[in-house]
């Protein structure tokens, strides 16, 4: 494009050079013929639905591309919509072009708020302003394609962000100011159709050159789509994946990328725009490079500046500039249109189709991410099937498409073992088996064996979905029955169990999964991926698909589940794989992803209260839930190792004090009557003179009291009382003064608390 608009003698040269050239003859006299019915028939006539019908369908205009496959039906029909467009040709508009061009460009606006309110599949945008033009022959031209109109106006009126009608009516302006006023309809034509030629010939044009005459004098119908000229494969972009809002998120980096920005300053137009934190700097340079490689933005002096096909693309409905871009240079979007039109969608036969295009990436991956984009962008219904529009863009393929050879067999990418060579499968322990090891174990620790079966049952009884989730009180043991299963197991196999099991404590400022997979790190100068545990320990499933892997996630409802874990539920569903990163090929040696390791067993504990998150429908639906509600105090204490004779009593206060929070759901698990244990008998070694009385009291007062919260009910209202009463009995004066405030307070307030 050139840096400024032409002067009014390049105009001149160039329009005597389009008239020399005698093009389209039959195009100009069709357009001459509708521009006259347009301008002709009477206002009654064309707000008439037969009037509209034709008035949206003047092709003798010009082409209104994928466009003209938009049902406009229910816009003939309607009569305050066709009243409005009619009234253009009789309006008054400023004299001044600048000012005109803002009151046309406000009518279009209106125009087309009245279109989207008919919430049709896509908005006929190519289709109204081809009407507007019929209705302001003077005003506007044929370059209804969008790129071909920001051609023309930079050519002619080197001014942006006027919007589509305004720069077409600075352009006509512009062409009036240098060549004089249209003496008729025919000479209106004639201007148009000279736009149109700016945009074929606008490369040889901003090159300072004047384009040679056509031999013959050129065409005589109007242009039409020529072909795609498809990429060859060597150059096609082959992972094109989809991200949180598609299109209007391309959208939003292009706009505010029209002056030019910096990567820092991308990364904070996007942070209004998605929701949990979506706009990281690496998911700003994932974006970044699919839109330079679609030809959308382009970098200049450290900036990134949008193209003129990505300004097209800001407003395009259907959404041509990037239907265009994606069939041209992304590997296999074209070859899966032409499937879908000449195959149909069987699942199995376009999957092999697509094949040759993913390489040596998940074929499943790969056809699915297009797959979303052709329903992204209108081009296939959700049935998988051609739309309209899908079917005017595969007219446009070339006859042949390259199909690209196919990958060495044996090839699973640069830093990943061929599973093959791992060895044979190692046969996984029954639950009779394993708990014959289990039961051995001592020191205070209980397992239910209903419970530990429940959990080793999850984790073989289906063949993709290994995933239990441990719930209930704190202090049960949880995070510790997980890994004394897994490292049971990898002792009965012989595994190292460092090597096989992983403990990832949950964050709660996990909003992505980077926590568990890592992330790119967009800052170096080379590419550098920076891996998490959870990382590793999937690689290495991946690589070893006969021995087991075991991935335990702590708290695991501090954070969003669906947000952080979304990678792992989808691949365990579909069975697709599991996608670590968005880059285009391996970076240091971690692969853009691997198939879903079904010997990847996990475990979650989560505790349900105010700081956790509730769990949808997706997570429980992929995951064997457990609830370790219950406590047998008994069974802890009489397996726990006794310090003294003096610890009795301890054990029978506590023992009291659970049983009396039991029916309130407020008890106490096994952790916290360890540690009232541990902390008494450590105060009594270290003060031999305490009051045993005085230590426990204030071991209950701070590990047990501070759990307390209810509001006023009967069973609260009595465990309150029963458990002050037990307080004095056995002399715990400061629990039993706590205990009678929290009762005074439920009185009052309907609730009380140990911190309220």
């Amino acid at each position: 494009m050139p840096t400024a608009a032409l002067t009014s003698e390049q105009i001149k040269d160039l329009y005597v050079s389009f008239t020399k050239a005698e093009q389209w003859k039959d195009w100009k006299r069709e357009y001459l013929t509708d521009l006259q019915w347009a301008s002709q028939t009477s206002d009654s006539v064309l707000v008439s639905v037969e009037g509209q019908t034709r008035l949206w369908k003047l092709r003798g205009l010009g082409s209104a591309g994928p466009s003209e496959n938009i049902d406009v039906k229910a816009l003939a029909a309607d009569e305050t919509l066709a009243k409005r467009l009619v009234a253009l040709r009789g309006r008054t508009w400023d004299a001044a072009p600048a000012k005109r061009a803002v009151e046309i460009q406000e009518a279009y606006g209106e125009l087309l708020a009245d279109v989207r309110a008919h919430q049709l599949s896509n908005t006929p945008m190519a289709r109204l302003r081809r009407a507007m033009h019929a209705m302001l022959p003077d005003d506007l031209h044929c370059c209804y394609k969008d790129d071909a109109q920001i051609a023309v106006r930079n050519l002619l009126a080197a001014q942006r962000n006027r919007g589509v009608i305004g720069d077409s009516v600075l352009a006509r302006a512009r062409l009036r100011d240098a060549l004089g006023p249209e003496a008729n309809l025919a000479e209106s034509v004639r201007r148009s159709t000279f736009c149109w030629w700016l945009y074929e010939n606008v490369d040889t044009i901003s090159a300072g050159k004047v384009p040679a005459l056509p031999p013959g004098g050129g065409k005589e119908s109007a242009p039409v789509a020529p072909p795609l000229a498809i990429w060859e494969f060597a150059r096609q972009h082959r992972w094109f994946q989809p991200f949180q809002g598609g299109v209007d998120t391309m959208r939003v980096m292009l706009r505010e990328a029209i002056n030019g920005l910096v990567t820092t300053g991308l990364v904070e137009a996007l942070k209004d725009e998605l929701e949990g934190g979506g706009a990281t700097v690496a998911f700003v340079a994932k974006l970044t490079r699919y839109l330079l490689r679609l030809g959308f933005l382009e970098e200049r002096d450290g900036r990134y500046i949008t193209t003129a096909s990505g300004e097209a693309l800001l407003e395009a409905d259907p959404p041509d500039p990037l239907i265009e871009a994606m069939i041209v240079r992304v590997a296999g979007f074209g070859a899966m249109l032409r499937h879908l039109e000449t195959s149909g969608n069987d699942p199995k036969s376009l999957l092999e189709s697509m094949r040759p295009y993913c390489q040596d990436r998940s074929v499943p991956s790969f056809t699915s991410y297009l797959l979303w984009w052709a329903g992204q962008t209108g081009l296939m219904t959700s049935g998988r099937v051609l739309s309209d529009i899908g079917r005017a863009w595969v007219a446009r393929l070339p006859t042949e498409i390259e199909i690209p050879s196919l990958p060495k067999v044996g090839s699973v990418g640069p830093g990943i073992e061929d599973p093959k060579s791992s060895g044979a499968a190692l046969e996984y322990p029954s639950f009779s088996e394993l708990w014959d090891t289990l039961s051995l174990d001592d020191g205070g620790f209980v397992l239910d064996r209903d419970h530990a079966r429940a959990i080793h049952v999850a984790w073989t009884f289906h063949a993709r979905k290994r995933f239990a989730i441990l719930s209930g009180l704190s202090g049960t043991g949880k995070t510790q029955i997980l890994l004394r299963l897994a490292n049971a197991i990898c002792k009965r196999l012989n595994l190292e169990p460092k090597a096989h099991i992983a403990l990832v404590p949950v964050r709660p400022d996990w909003r992505d999964p980077t926590g568990l997979l890592g992330y790119f790190n967009a800052l170096h100068a080379e590419p550098t991926f920076q891996p998490e545990p959870a990382l590793r320990l999937a690689i290495a499933a991946s690589r070893n698909p006969g021995k087991p892997y075991f991935l335990l996630l702590d708290e695991m409802n501090l954070a969003p589940v669906e947000r952080y874990f979304a990678p792992f539920l989808s691949a365990m569903e579909s069975g697709m794989d599991l996608v670590l990163h968005a880059g285009d090929a391996p970076i240091n040696d971690v692969p853009t992803s691997i198939p879903w390791p079904s010997n990847l067993r996990i475990g979650g504990t989560v505790n349900m209260d105010e700081t956790t998150h509730s769990f949808s429908d997706k997570v429980l639906d992929r995951a064997f839930t457990i609830e370790l509600w219950e406590v047998d105090l008994d069974a802890f204490l009489r397996a726990r190792p006794r310090r003294s004779a003096d610890d009795a009593p301890v054990e029978a206060a506590l023992t009291r004090l659970n049983a009396l929070l039991r029916p309130v759901r407020r008890h106490f698990g096994y952790r916290t009557a360890g540690e009232v244990l541990d902390w008494v008998g450590s105060a009594r070694t270290q003060d031999p003179t305490a009051s045993p009385a005085a230590l426990l009291d204030q071991a209950v007062f701070s590990k047990v009291l501070p759990r307390l919260r209810g509001s006023d009910s009967t069973a609260w209202v009595h465990a309150l009382e029963q458990l002050e009463k037990c307080c004095k009995e056995t002399n715990l004066l400061r629990s039993s003064a706590k205990l009678a405030d929290m009762r005074a307070q439920l009185g009052e307030a309907g609730a009380s608390g140990f911190w309220s």
